[in-house]
């Protein structure tokens, strides 16, 4: 698949766009993909804006102001959380707090009538199932770009995507997105990047699973919140990614470091994240990190063994931020600068398994505490060389 039309960097061998729902990609082999957008040119792509309609009806119901229930003409994508526009006379959006079969209840500002129509906002909800895609030899490509959520990607392989530009396996910019069981190898940026990109949508709940990621040019996943939603019922003062989950995935080996900063996992401006079960092996010249996430995360049960670490960058294992635990996580032959970084008040570090022989042994720490009221307890540490512990 090669460029066409007006905008070729943009170009997408299979593409759904707003307004679709449900698209089902199975058993595609695809090659020589190109596009000059990190975001576009790509395998798949999807695009669905947070205002977007997915289902229309009318009310059903007269309402007064305070709570609700009313029975529309349809249920249709109404269920508890669900953002519904009512038009009329005073036009408001609603937020669903019950439902049964024939009924929903809502907190309305304004009266309606039983006419008024009624309208679903998607959220950027496109419901997308991937499987058993197979993407490679497309140098100047990233693989799937989700601009939408609530989409599967299981099962899927990309093998050589992005190599000459640093382009991505998965460019995620949606949330709630499940990518699971998928296989990645020579991809030249990252096999997953998170990146809050849509307006509006919140980009949280991605779980990111049971991967496999070979000789990644930059690293795993990487991530940046990007621009916070301005509808009003985002919450306020919260990160616009909360809740991811990366779990039981295998990141092996480098293809381009040191030249890049990443190696597993980095996730800035995030908040509550899980990382457990993972494993990081066989790396030399691994950037600057291992696991770095936000506030109020856990890093646990994840393994990193035989990683050297002798870029130029500030390197560790594990940073945990504010409030953050970190547990029962294990280190065997890693050669680095700090293996575990406590950097905000609060963190717990325990009964964590440190083996490592640090690269400078008058500027490196086993556990390194940079904040406040942080508890570290039930380690157990070995060093090879270097003398201090904590």
């Amino acid at each position: 698949v090669g460029t066409a039309g007006a905008s070729p960097d943009q170009e997408s061998a299979i593409s759904a766009f707003a307004g679709s729902f449900r698209a089902h990609v199975y058993d595609v082999e695809m090659v020589n993909i190109y596009g000059g957008n990190t975001a576009g040119g790509s395998g798949f792509n999807c695009y669905q804006p947070w205002s977007q309609a997915e289902a229309t009806s009318t009310l059903g119901s007269p309402t007064s102001v305070g709570s609700q229930t009313v029975t529309p003409g349809s249920m249709a994508a109404i269920y508890i959380g669900r953002i519904a526009s009512v038009a009329g006379a005073h036009p408001e959006s609603v937020v669903v707090t019950a439902t049964t079969a024939t009924t929903f209840t809502a907190t309305f500002a304004n009266p309606h009538s039983a006419t008024d129509p009624l309208t679903v906002t998607s959220g950027g909800n496109q419901y997308n199932l991937i499987d058993n895609m197979y993407i490679h030899d497309s140098p100047n490509a990233t693989g799937v770009v989700f601009n939408c959520s609530s989409n599967v990607l299981r099962n899927s392989k990309f093998v050589n995507v992005g190599r000459s530009d640093g382009k991505h396996g998965v460019y995620d910019q949606g949330g709630y997105n499940v990518i699971n069981g998928n296989y990645f190898e020579g991809v030249g940026g990252l096999c997953v990047k998170e990146e809050k990109n849509v307006t509006n949508i919140d980009a949280s709940g991605t779980r990111i699973t049971n991967n496999t990621c070979v000789n990644p040019g930059v690293g795993f996943v990487y991530g940046t919140p990007g621009s916070m939603p301005s509808n009003s019922f985002f919450p306020t003062a919260t990160s616009s990614q909360r809740y991811l989950l990366i779990d039981g995935n295998v990141v092996r080996g480098t293809l381009k470091m040191p030249d890049a900063g990443v190696y597993g996992i980095s996730l800035s401006g995030v908040s509550n994240v899980v990382v457990t079960n993972n494993t990081f092996e066989d790396a030399t010249g691994a950037g600057e990190v291992i696991v770095d996430v936000g506030v109020s995360s856990v890093i646990s049960s994840n393994t990193i063994r035989n990683v050297n670490v002798t870029s130029a960058y500030l390197s560790y294992g594990l940073l945990a931020l504010d409030n953050s635990m970190i547990s029962n996580n294990t280190f065997l032959n890693y050669w680095g600068m700090n293996a575990i970084i406590a950097r905000g008040p609060g963190v717990v570090v325990t009964g964590n398994s440190i083996t490592f022989a640090p690269t400078n042994a008058t500027a490196v720490s086993a556990i390194s505490i940079t904040a406040n009221n942080v508890v570290a307890r039930n380690n157990t540490i070995t060093v090879y060389k270097g003398t201090a512990l904590l």
